[in-house]
């Protein structure tokens, strides 16, 4: 026997309701009474442990089996003394940083039959509320809420295996590789120790990096050097502004931009250097209005475009008017940007008829 419980050895410093499981198993299997029990009992104490029962074993009266393991209970595991304590303490358990599925499942589970007590049935009247703890108050909540809106695990395993199972699969749809993945937390089944400084070096690693500097996002006018997406409008694509920020003038701001006396003489001057013949006018008015023609329907066209989308760029903006959402070649208050085709008609008949006088 000597043997066989050399290691049943109980100082005060570990935990006393695991020691008394282990003794009492050894004991039923050598078919010991209650007051061998209790003898042997306290031949596997030592330090602590040993000078509390010697000390009343020297009052004179001999102490019984239970009376030895209540004492030592008192002494060693007053925790577990109050259930109303053993409540108190599961309202406030939370999961903490570093800490394993299986670990804040096991520390729950403690917790649940210092509440039980070791009475029969009590311990699974308990458990529902251990399930409901471990999953709303473990590090990753949102696993723990999908497991609890899918239909509550019937006990402590089940939940572990479920929330481990949720976290593989997002884990997989996200692409994440093994290691990312493995030093998130312990709750994500990896355990890394070193967690909370790799997420830091991996921030670090990224902000600092100059691929990172000069990511930006796309936009009309090209990179941005800006990492805050917040700070930038979306992206115009539409035909009226993706040319504007290139160097690059759109067909409309090159249609308000024209001088159209120089470009009546300068069709007079091209139309008789081809044809050696006096032009006329209505060869004159007819490129003319196919010009203005041309610029009624691009203008047109622009302005029912959505603002927004018609936003120019910094190089084009007005500056000078008050207001900075227009082109300079569209403001407002410029006589130029609002004109009708009949006033551009007579101005070309006027000097036409004055090219015609001339020659």
């Amino acid at each position: 026997m000597g043997a066989a419980t050399r290691h049943l050895v109980y100082d005060g410093s570990s935990d006393w309701s695991s020691h008394l499981y282990q003794f009492e198993l050894c004991a039923d299997s050598l078919f010991l009474g209650d007051v061998e029990k209790g003898r042997f009992l306290q031949s596997t104490l030592a330090g602590p442990a040993l000078k509390l029962v010697a000390d009343r074993n020297r009052e004179g009266r001999a102490l019984g089996f239970r009376e030895i393991c209540d004492i030592l209970r008192r002494r060693f595991d007053c925790e577990d003394d109050r259930t109303e304590a053993a409540w108190l303490k599961l309202d406030n358990a939370f999961q903490e940083k570093g800490e394993s599925l299986h670990q804040w499942a096991d520390r729950l589970r403690d917790i649940g039959f210092r509440i039980a007590r070791g009475a029969l049935g009590a311990y699974g009247a308990v458990e529902h509320r251990l399930v409901l703890r471990f999953c709303l108050t473990g590090l990753d909540k949102e696993a723990g809420r999908t497991v609890i809106e899918t239909g509550p695990p019937s006990d402590l395993e089940t939940a572990v295996e479920r929330v481990q199972w949720l976290q593989h699969v997002k884990s997989a749809s996200r692409s994440r590789s093994w290691f990312e993945d493995s030093s998130k937390d312990y709750s994500r089944g990896g355990g890394n120790p070193h967690f909370w400084e790799d997420r830091d070096y991996r921030q670090r690693r990224d902000s600092d990096s100059p691929d990172h500097r000069s990511r930006g996002i796309w936009s009309g006018d090209g990179r941005v050097s800006s990492t805050d997406f917040r700070e930038q409008r979306p992206p115009d694509y539409s035909p009226a502004n993706r040319a504007v920020g290139r160097g690059v003038e759109s067909p409309l701001e090159a249609l308000t931009k024209t001088n159209l006396v120089e470009e009546v003489k300068g069709l007079g001057k091209r139309m008789e250097s081809e044809s050696k013949v006096r032009v006329t006018m209505d060869g004159c008015l007819q490129v003319l209005d196919n010009k203005v023609q041309t610029l009624e329907r691009a203008r047109r066209w622009s302005l029912s475009q959505s603002p927004r989308r018609r936003s120019p760029s910094h190089d084009n903006a007005c500056f000078g008017r008050g207001s900075t959402n227009h082109f300079r070649s569209g403001c407002p208050k410029s006589p130029s940007s609002h004109f009708r085709i009949e006033e551009v008609l007579n101005m070309g008949i006027r000097v036409i008829h004055r090219l015609c006088v001339k020659t």
